[in-house]
């Protein structure tokens, strides 16, 4: 595929050079055929989108989400990662209560009795962000 070299340094530029969404737009690129200014910024909405979303979220939420970017992935290492961080013990049906929500909002999923992110995007950005 021929790319514009100008359109190639929009999009290091917008997307702050991160490897994962310029990954993306070139994944999005291939399957369209054609590489855009405009498929850029939409990719560099999502990004934008999904980091703003991680930060709005409740500050247990937040530590669940490092806990799995950091590797925790069963249910019992996240409790404890979450009840290190929150300063207090909580009950295992609590935890679980937690997770399932983050399922139900698209965060994560669980294969296989371990929890990971359900989007190799929100996994780079959790990563990045602890």
């Amino acid at each position: 595929m021929n790319v514009n070299e100008d359109l190639i340094e929009y999009a290091l530029d917008r997307l702050d050079g991160v490897v994962g969404w310029l990954t993306e737009v070139g994944s999005i690129a291939v399957g369209r055929g054609v590489l855009t200014k405009e498929l850029i910024d939409e990719v560099a909405e999502a990004m934008n989108v999904i980091i703003s979303s991680l930060k709005s979220l409740w500050e247990g939420y937040l530590y669940i989400i490092e806990a799995i970017a950091k590797g925790y992935k069963s249910e019992g290492e996240i409790k404890n990662f979450f009840e290190y961080k929150m300063g207090y013990k909580i009950e295992s049906f609590e935890i679980t209560r937690y997770l399932r929500s983050l399922e139900n909002m698209g965060y994560i999923t669980k294969v296989q009795e371990k929890y990971e992110f359900l989007s190799p995007l929100l996994d780079y950005v959790a990563k990045r962000m602890f």
